[in-house]
Order: C-alpha cells, then sequence, then structure tokens
C-alpha cells in the first residue's frame, strides 16, 4: 500500500507559497523503471543500441544519482498538480523546485516554492471606463504629404529590391501598375490613404484603450510575485533579442552597441514588467467578473492561421496565447461599450 504525501504550505514572500515535504518511498521508487527507460532512449554505449541497453548496463555508466534525478523530476511533475488542488492553491508560472533528500529506496525529499494569483481588487471599473470613453477621440487626418512620402518610400523600395522600374522618374499609372495591378495612380494614392487612416485610427483607439487601464490600474492595489515580473523580463528579453536577429543583426553585437548587459537590461526593465504583469492580471479579473471569453471556434481557427506560417510552433502554447490574446480583445471592447 502507498502511503501518504506529507506536505507543508507556508507564505515565502508576496503571492508566494512554498511547500515543503516528502514522496513516499513506494511511490517514489514505481517510478524507477520509467527513469531507467528514458535515459535508456538517449543513452550511448558503446556495444550496445540505444533503447536495447540492460539495466544493470545503464545505470553503471550513467549513475545511480542521473537515474534518481529523472525519477524526481518524473514524480514530481505527476504528484505536484494533486498537491495544488489538494491544498487549493491557484498557481501561476514556473515553480522553483529543490530536491531535499534523494537516495534509492527512501523518500523524496522536496520544496516548490511558486508564485500564486494575487488577489486582484477592482475599484469600479465601469465608471472609470466611462470616464475615460466619453471623452471625445483625437481627430484622425492624413495629408497629402504623408501619402506623398509613402510614394516615395515605394519607390526606393522598389529600386534598393534591385527590381525594374518604370522609364518614368515620377510615379505616375505605369508604376502604380507596377506596384500592385491598380488601374491608376490615383487608385494607389486611394488605398496608402486608406492604410494610413486605418493606422492611424487604431493608434488612437490603443491610446484611450491604454489610458482607461493605466486609470483603473491606478486605483487597483497588486502585489505582483516577483516570479511573475522575473517571467516578464525574460519575455521582454526574448522579443527584443527577436526584433535585433529579424534585422539582420547579431544580438551581442547589438548589445555592445548600447553597453549593456542582458542583467542590466533586465534591472532597467523591472517597473515596466511589473506594470505589464499588473494590467496583464487587471485584464484576466475583468474578464473573470464579466465572464468574457472567446469560443474555441474562434480560438481553433486563429491557431490554424498561425501554424501556417510558424510549423514549428508549439500547438498547446499557441492556443494559450491566442486565447489570452482574444480574451483581452474582449475586455477591451466591453470597456469601451461603458461610454
Amino acid at each position: 500500500m502507498v502511503g501518504k504525501i506529507t506536505l507543508t504550505v507556508t507564505d515565502s514572500g508576496p503571492s508566494e507559497k512554498t511547500l515543503t515535504g516528502e514522496i513516499p518511498v513506494e511511490l517514489f521508487m514505481s517510478y524507477w523503471g520509467s527513469a531507467v527507460k528514458e535515459l535508456g532512449e538517449d543513452a550511448h554505449i558503446e556495444g550496445f543500441r540505444s533503447g536495447h541497453i540492460p539495466e544493470k548496463v545503464l545505470v553503471q555508466n550513467v549513475g545511480e544519482s542521473a537515474v534518481l534525478y529523472e525519477m524526481a523530476e518524473r514524480t514530481l511533475a505527476a504528484e505536484y498538480p494533486g498537491m495544488l488542488a489538494e491544498q487549493n492553491i491557484d498557481a501561476i508560472g514556473r515553480p522553483e523546485i529543490t530536491i531535499t533528500k534523494l537516495a534509492k529506496d527512501n523518500p523524496l525529499g522536496f520544496a516548490i516554492k511558486t508564485a500564486v494569483t494575487p488577489e486582484v481588487k477592482l475599484p469600479d471599473y465601469h465608471r472609470i471606463a466611462e470616464q475615460e470613453f466619453a471623452q471625445e477621440a483625437e481627430p484622425v487626418t492624413v495629408s497629402n504629404q504623408e501619402v506623398e512620402s509613402v510614394l516615395n518610400e515605394l519607390r526606393e523600395a522598389r529600386r534598393n529590391d534591385g527590381m525594374e522600374l518604370p522609364a518614368s522618374a515620377a510615379a505616375d499609372d505605369e508604376f502604380a501598375h507596377s506596384v500592385g495591378k491598380f488601374a491608376s495612380l490615383d487608385e494607389l494614392k486611394t488605398k496608402i490613404q486608406e492604410n494610413l487612416q486605418e493606422e492611424k485610427e487604431v493608434k488612437t483607439r490603443d491610446k484611450r484603450r491604454m489610458r482607461a487601464l493605466e486609470a483603473i490600474l491606478a486605483q487597483t492595489p497588486i502585489t505582483v510575485p516577483r516570479a511573475l515580473v522575473a517571467a516578464e523580463t525574460e519575455k521582454m528579453l526574448a522579443e527584443l533579442r527577436a526584433n535585433i536577429e529579424h534585422m539582420g543583426l547579431k544580438f551581442p553585437d547589438y548589445l555592445a552597441h548600447i553597453k549593456k548587459t542582458e542583467d542590466e537590461l533586465r534591472a532597467v526593465w523591472q517597473a515596466d514588467a511589473e506594470r505589464r504583469v499588473s494590467l496583464g492580471l487587471i485584464l484576466a479579473k475583468i474578464a473573470e467578473m464579466e465572464k468574457l471569453a472567446p469560443n474555441e471556434e474562434e480560438i481553433s481557427h486563429e491557431v490554424a492561421h498561425l501554424l501556417e506560417h510558424y510549423p514549428d510552433a508549439d500547438p498547446s502554447r499557441l492556443h494559450t496565447h491566442v486565447a489570452g490574446q482574444l480574451t483581452n480583445e474582449l475586455v477591451l471592447k466591453f470597456l469601451e461599450n461603458q461610454k
């Protein structure tokens, strides 16, 4: 008969809890076989094919400690969700796991620190949103000069790409047709004007939305878990690296140019990361309060679209990302409608 997991839960910081305890020896040792099999799949031992290495030979070569660590990972990965459910802990982010006792034919000792969803006491967000969105939006106009500027950029881009330009030095109907099969230069200009108008309207809308969220945040006391701030700074770093590399530059060269290390960037971003996390928590809380959620069909459609462009992406992570983005959009539209 398998014994019961012993577990103690303590508060270890703002919106953080630590779970300490032991996994019964019978339960821990039940993962020996699967751990040996997993290690055997990747091991390379002369005279044996991977996946067909006798257990005794494998343990002698990789070491018993390697098997025990693999067992510990498997055991905690399987049992951790049940511990959270039993203790009614709403954990978020990746936990910090420390093995405190690891030996064959002994209980597995552990300490797990995890961030928990902080309590978010929202102000009267209906009233705040109503006040923010009741104000008239800034008028959006597009000048002829802006349209001409885009036309010039199109011609320069074509020239830099080495494509053949129309004989005329000025933009004309021939150029318009070569750009996108437009019937005339006027038609191309109209399309440019429409695109610029839409871009400006989106920017104006986003500014109004952010003002409303900032106003709600100003009246919302939140203690943000350190783990979430750290995760957000890593996300910001990954976004910056991707943008730099997309421009054809090497990230270490960029850091050298701005005379910053990754750790220095993380330190500079702390306040902004905390703000971003706080806004995310507010959006999630309003979604919960107002029961706002996209339907599965919308999520699946968007995930399928993204997978066409990023076939190597993890579908489950994409699903989570898309669900979050669509939920946030529902919340923002809800706030806009309070005017």
